[in-house]
């Protein structure tokens, strides 16, 4: 039977463990299939169509990932769920306000140095990786950022044109724009190569302070951890057949995607690096999902 979608839409926060807490790009993964107690074999998967609940509000790169793939994701730790595949993936960028006396890391640094929690910056909520990602800036180079938490990315934007708030960590495609026409200021991006989003704003970790700053923004399809393996087999596959097509391609690259495509093995490995790198980031910090 042909992979078919139906959607629910669930807006609720999702709690998340250990160092997983850090990542709010998730949508939650349930089969329609395993509503049933019969539906255990993979040959026959799918019987009907696939629930997915998305617990974000319509138009953000979360829903638009959903609406594209042939499964969702539950991020809500690793023993309760089995991981099928890593889709995509895209770095964040910290940007300042106009009026900022800096200009680049350097002259950011030296401004944070100065005068210790002054400057404050905004991210999309507590503990998400944009926040993670700042906490990570502060804990590298030996600053104090104060977080202001948002809930909506684009009043965040507005507000840093407006000089109401000084810096943002914020997802490539909701920046680049205002950075290319000067509205706001790009400082670096949170992964070891130079995004081709903003080609001229370097890596942070080309700063010798900021070496091993290197966070993303990933969405995965998870499932339910005693999934049948042939089942889990046939979702990745199809994902990653999904991944091929040239005009999914490009819808992805036009939010700032990376696509990816990661077996289940591979992603598996992915998410236990993920979860050592960042683990002591989110306890020293104090970070905790809402």
């Amino acid at each position: 039977m042909p992979l078919r979608l139906k959607f629910t839409r669930r807006c609720s926060a999702l709690a998340a463990v250990a160092g997983l807490a850090t990542f709010s790009a998730f949508a939650m993964f349930t089969a329609a299939w395993a509503q049933s107690s019969g539906a255990t074999g993979g040959a026959a998967y799918p019987s009907r169509p696939i629930t997915l609940i998305v617990p974000y509000a319509a138009g953000g790169n979360v829903d638009a990932v959903a609406r594209w793939a042939p499964s969702v994701v539950k991020y809500d730790g690793l023993k309760d769920f089995a991981p099928v595949t890593l889709l995509s993936s895209s770095p964040l960028v910290l940007v300042g306000r106009p009026g900022l006396p800096a200009n680049n890391l350097d002259e950011l640094l030296k401004l944070m140095r100065k005068e210790p929690g002054k400057l404050n910056y905004a991210t999309s909520g507590i503990g998400t990786s944009l926040h993670v990602a700042g906490e990570m800036f502060n804990q590298l180079g030996k600053v104090q950022m104060v977080h202001v938490p948002y809930k909506i990315g684009s009043q965040i934007v507005t507000d840093l044109m407006g000089n109401q708030i000084d810096l943002a960590m914020l997802p490539i495609p909701l920046t680049s724009e205002q950075v290319k026409a000067g509205r706001i200021k790009a400082f670096g991006v949170t992964e070891v190569a130079r995004s081709p989003g903003l080609p001229d704003v370097p890596s942070m970790a080309e700063h010798p302070q900021l070496k091993g700053l290197e966070v993303t923004v990933w969405f995965g399809l998870f499932a339910p951890a005693k999934t049948d393996p042939a089942v889990v087999a046939r979702l990745a596959k199809e994902s990653a057949e999904m991944l091929k097509d040239e005009a999914l391609r490009q819808k992805l690259a036009a939010i700032g995607m990376r696509p990816l495509g990661l077996p289940p093995e591979a992603f598996a490995k992915f998410l236990d690096a993920e979860q050592r790198k960042f683990g002591d980031i989110v306890r020293v910090g104090n970070i905790r999902a809402e």
